[in-house]
């Protein structure tokens, strides 16, 4: 493949498109059976004595009968508000897939001196000049993030540096305004032909970028 273009991997963000869909009708399906069965508790009588009355002629005390195990209004909208916040976020998730799967547009790519960068969610485009860009980094992901000194923690974190272990990224460090460094991370999931088209993008941009250091004209 050509070493100078990035684009988006077709089966990786597949897998994401239904991971995400799969979340959104479980999300759903949750938010209608809690509805439902919440509606059914609110209609149903009171509960009868079952024991003997140890009080015969007095009428049984039918404010005992109110004092169940029912999720209250606070509750409700606890239980309720997980998945209604979750499911648009989903939805936009699966979205941003689609549209990386048939706009045909690369992730990134260099041309006429500059490296091209496109954001999947919003569509935008960023240019970086060669001659701004001062690292370029490939290697396995967690090993990326502990250079930026970024480390994870709690438990939550292990299940994280596991997946980074075996996952590759791409990270562009380039020079942005006066005493202000911007980051750029691409993950091998996200590109055509994982880590080795990963690590021949990488090779080329360093190569690039030190020519355009040295002779801004040559880039």
């Amino acid at each position: 493949m050509n070493p100078a273009v990035l684009y988006p991997s077709r089966f990786g963000n597949l897998v994401q498109l239904l991971f995400f869909l799969g979340l959104a009708a479980l999300a759903l399906w949750l938010l209608i059976d809690f509805s439902g069965r919440l509606g059914a508790a609110q209609t149903l009588p009171p509960p009868a004595a079952t024991y003997p009355d140890p009080t015969p002629g007095i009428l049984f005390d039918e404010t005992l009968a109110l004092h169940r195990d029912e999720p209250g209004p606070g509750e409700t909208i606890r239980f309720l508000i997980l998945p209604i916040i979750s499911i648009p976020v989903l939805l936009w998730l699966a979205t941003v897939r689609v549209r990386r799967l048939f706009s045909g547009k690369p992730l990134g790519e260099v041309a006429n001196g500059k490296l091209i960068l496109r954001n999947g969610s919003t569509c935008n485009t960023r240019e970086i000049p060669l001659s701004a860009i001062r690292s370029v980094l490939c290697d396995r992901a967690d090993r990326v993030k502990s250079r930026s000194g970024v480390h994870a923690a709690g438990v939550g974190a292990l299940g994280a540096r596991l997946g980074a272990r075996l996952r590759w990224s791409l990270q562009i460090t380039c020079s942005g305004r006066p005493g202000e460094d911007c980051e750029v991370r691409i993950s091998d999931l996200e590109v055509e032909g994982g880590r080795e088209q990963l690590a021949g993008f990488a090779e080329y941009l360093t190569a690039l970028a030190g020519l355009a250091k040295q002779d801004p004209q040559s880039a």
